[in-house]
């Protein structure tokens, strides 16, 4: 299962603005050097000097005040659409890394977009967007902290035991190829992806509905 990147992107748009303050009234705020959850800090915001920009800062005092607890309103939400339940609990831990995750997730899909532009499930394209997504991961967060991630998105109920078996192969095969390129000091984009389609040449990637055309070359 894929999550669209739009969605997901969206989503923490929704989760970093809901409730705050207006950006011209959180640098108002800054300026002043009030502390949040301070005692007085809404009475002493709210007397705040203003002009046309920021006039109706002090309306925003009690959401300015208001102490910030890392993840409470991640923890409130209740449906994150498309992600799995373990993806859930990773982005309320961290929400900033979780956000580069998925920002990885939309540079292998168009890697993918660009090799493959007829795609399916369980396809040469699905096996390739796995590869670039794990090697992306592991050179970005390490073989761990990468495969914490990939597995989480393979615990979707619903997908079956056949296409985990692809994904988790393919992503293994992805991290690997990351790992060779980082200690051989060959490391970019593009020879992963290379590497992804020489891979899929070799028929060493798993592929449960085999038919699309593989490039002779990464695009």
């Amino acid at each position: 299962m894929w999550l669209n990147r739009i969605t997901f992107f969206a989503l923490l748009s929704i989760v970093s603005n809901a409730t705050a303050a207006d950006p011209d009234c959180v640098d108002w705020f800054r300026g002043s050097k009030l502390e949040t959850g301070s005692k007085n800090c809404e009475l002493n915001c709210a007397t705040l000097m203003t002009d046309m920009g920021t006039f109706m800062c002090p309306n925003q005092c009690d959401e300015l005040c208001k102490p910030k607890e890392k993840g409470s309103l991640l923890s409130k939400l209740v449906f994150y659409p498309g992600l799995t339940q373990a993806e859930k609990e990773l982005v309320v831990k961290n929400p900033k890394q979780a956000y580069s995750v998925y920002k990885l997730k939309g540079r292998a899909e168009d890697a993918t977009n660009r090799n493959f532009p007829n795609q399916d499930l369980n396809d040469e394209s699905d096996a390739f967007r796995h590869f670039v997504w794990a090697g992306l991961l592991t050179k970005e967060l390490g073989r761990q902290k990468a495969k914490e991630y990939l597995d989480a998105h393979e615990t979707n109920p619903l997908q079956s035991n056949r296409e985990k078996q692809m994904d988790i192969f393919n992503n293994e095969r992805g991290q690997s190829a990351a790992e060779a390129l980082l200690k051989n000091n060959k490391w970019n984009e593009k020879t992963l992806e290379a590497k992804a389609i020489e891979e899929l040449q070799n028929k060493n990637l798993d592929v449960i509905s085999p038919g699309l055309p593989i490039p002779k070359e990464a695009k």
